[in-house]
């Protein structure tokens, strides 16, 4: 968990919305600095929770086996952990997801048909290209009313376009303009779940030693 600060990426630079235009092809490279912040700063979080989810298996122990005073300080820890990562989950991983993984249609875009006529030439010649093969492009998807007796396939091509390319921009200008405290909510739930971990452990040994100097008679 130590090292996990150090990973997360630099606050971006200022965000000017005056540099964004509806349709420019620019509007890409214009956000990549706002897109990057919130791809390395998911990845760290990624690893943050993979981590913590160990923290359960490192601790097992049966239930009998463990003193009142050990139960406790377990279910302390976990429930600090829990809160740390409740406060990333309703704080910061959405704002990310808006960015990362915007609403998106799924449309057909084209419909490419082609046909084969599966015709040759006469006295074994080579069959014609342009018999064989026809390719057309639609811009909408329509049937086709010929009706010969030629092989048909029918190709879609699809895209997926914004639902809402302005909440879209909507959500990058969120994050740039609240990055550095998103930046120091997800260091701060780190730091602060290395704390509860080195806390339970040194409660861990206080509880060993109060046990092994504790004397009784059965």
């Amino acid at each position: 968990l130590d090292k996990l600060p150090k990973d997360l990426p630099e606050v971006p630079p200022d965000y000017n919305p005056a540099d964004y235009a509806p349709g420019s092809s620019n509007n890409a490279e214009v956000l990549q600095p706002i897109k990057s912040f919130a791809s390395t700063t998911q990845v760290t979080i990624e690893e943050y929770n993979l981590l913590l989810g160990l923290v359960s298996s490192a601790t097992y122990k049966w239930g009998v086996d463990r003193s009142g005073a050990s139960q406790q300080n377990l279910s302390v820890m976990s429930a600090e952990l829990q809160q740390c990562q409740d406060v990333i989950s309703n704080v910061v991983s959405a704002r990310l997801s808006n960015v990362l993984c915007p609403a998106v249609d799924v449309l057909i875009g084209e419909v490419e048909i082609v046909r084969d006529n599966g015709g040759t030439e006469e006295n074994g010649a080579e069959p014609s290209t342009n018999n064989n093969s026809k390719k057309r492009k639609l811009n909408e998807d329509r049937l086709s009313t010929n009706s010969n007796a030629n092989t048909e396939r029918r190709i879609n091509h699809y895209t997926r376009p914004l639902v809402d390319p302005s909440y879209v921009h909507l959500c990058h200008c969120i994050l740039a303009r609240n990055a550095p405290l998103i930046r120091h909510t997800v260091a701060t739930s780190i730091y602060t779940a290395q704390r509860v971990i080195g806390d339970y452990l040194t409660a861990m040994k206080k509880d060993s030693s109060h046990e092994a100097g504790k004397g009784g008679y059965y």
